[in-house]
C-alpha cells in the first residue's frame, strides 16, 4: 500500500456475531444508539465529528486524500443535510408543537425551507446578508455536485 501504511487483516464474519448489542462487557466500547426526531441533534453532530476526525487524518499523503476524499465529502454533506433538517424540525416544533421530519434529500429544497420557517418564527431573524449569501452558495455549489446525497 503506498504511503507506507499496512491494511490489516479483514476479519470475516462468525455465526455468533451480532452489528448491535445491548451492550459490551467494556463500557468505554458502548454507544448509546438514539432514534426519533426528538433525540436528532446526536445524528448531524456525530457527522461533523467523524468529517473531522477524517479531514485530521490527511497529512499531504496522496493516497490518502485521494481515498479519503470520498467518504469526507459525503459525511460533510451528510451533515449538512441532517443539520437544515434538524433545524426546520426545530422551527416547526416552535410554531406547530409537533415534530415533522423531512424526507428530501435536495440540500436546495431544504435551504429556503429553513430560511422561511426562520422568517416566520423571527421577522428580525438576519435571513439576508453576506453570511446568508456565502451560505446559500455553497449549498447550491453543494447539491449541484450531489443533489440526492448519492455521489459520493
Amino acid at each position: 500500500m503506498e504511503g507506507g501504511q499496512e491494511s490489516p487483516e479483514p476479519q470475516l464474519p462468525e455465526i455468533s456475531d451480532q452489528l448491535f448489542k445491548a451492550c459490551n462487557d467494556d463500557y468505554r466500547h458502548n454507544a448509546i444508539l438514539r432514534t426519533g426526531v426528538t433525540r436528532f441533534f446526536l445524528f448531524s453532530d456525530a457527522y461533523m465529528t467523524a468529517a473531522l476526525k477524517l479531514f485530521e487524518q490527511l497529512n499531504g499523503d496522496a493516497y490518502l486524500a485521494n481515498t479519503l476524499v470520498y467518504p469526507l465529502v459525503f459525511t460533510c454533506r451528510h451533515f449538512l443535510e441532517l443539520r437544515l433538517k434538524e433545524l426546520i424540525c426545530g422551527l416547526t416544533y416552535a410554531t406547530t408543537q409537533s415534530y415533522t421530519f423531512s424526507k428530501v434529500h435536495n440540500l436546495e429544497v431544504l435551504w429556503p425551507s429553513f430560511v422561511q420557517l426562520l422568517k416566520s418564527v423571527d421577522s428580525d431573524a438576519p435571513v439576508e446578508g453576506e453570511t446568508f449569501e456565502a451560505v446559500h452558495k455553497l449549498i447550491v455549489e453543494f447539491n449541484s455536485i450531489d443533489p440526492q446525497s448519492m455521489s459520493f
